[in-house]
């Protein structure tokens, strides 16, 4: 794999947050299989199945998804109709993205309708592959860290989230639980990244944390 050709040989240190975790899992997975030894962390990171009521066939509602999922980790108020998306063109969707987008700085003003749509593209793909993606479980354990506001990424994916995102139905799965400040996105940001920083390093160097209080 290409993490092997950096290093040729674990401890691996891999870590995601949010979908990235998973990544950081199929990973691990494969690294394990391959006789190595990981450390596997997550940041407030949920199963695939955080996608269930994604539709990639209907290009209107992934863009207003998108837009509003935007406004969740920008913290602006971009504004679009579902009902107007859906009676507009490709390209005039785009384009009236584009415009609120720029409005709410977003995106600098430079930005052309090509770009935009690269970027939802890309979106759209790494969406289809954890769609895709069937989990299989292993021995492993995971340092969990969870934001103390976890109302956000449910409500960013319109639908309701165990404490443990689903992860602690896998076979061979260690939980190693520690709420953080923030909620899904301000824990990555400005002070309370200070202090997941602080929190993470001690506990890869200790293995000092709790175990899951469980769902």
């Amino acid at each position: 794999t290409a993490v092997r050709q950096i290093q040729a040989e674990g401890v691996y240190h891999l870590a995601g947050w949010s979908t990235g975790g998973i990544y950081a899992y199929e990973m691990a997975r494969r690294l394990q299989g391959d006789g190595q030894t990981c450390k596997l962390v997550f940041f407030d990171s949920p199963r695939p199945a955080i996608f269930k009521n994604v539709d990639l066939e209907d290009d209107a509602r992934f863009l207003y998804d998108l837009v509003n999922f935007s406004n969740y980790f920008a913290g602006t108020h971009m504004r679009v109709s579902y009902h107007d998306l859906l009676e507009l063109g490709p390209d005039e969707r785009l384009q009236a993205v584009l415009a609120e987008a720029k409005e709410h700085s977003v995106v600098s003003a430079e930005v052309a309708v090509d770009h935009l749509r690269r970027l939802i593209d890309v979106c759209r793909a790494n969406v289809r592959a954890i769609m895709d993606y069937s989990l299989v479980g292993f021995k492993q354990t995971v340092y969990f860290f969870r934001p103390a506001e976890t109302g956000v990424l449910a409500e960013a994916a319109g639908q309701d989230l165990d404490a443990d995102l689903g992860w602690g139905t896998v076979p061979g799965l260690e939980l190693l639980h520690e709420v953080v400040p923030g909620d899904h996105f301000s824990m990555m940001t400005g002070e309370n990244a200070r202090q997941l920083a602080e929190r993470l390093v001690r506990c890869l160097q200790t293995n000092r944390i709790q175990p899951s209080t469980g769902r």
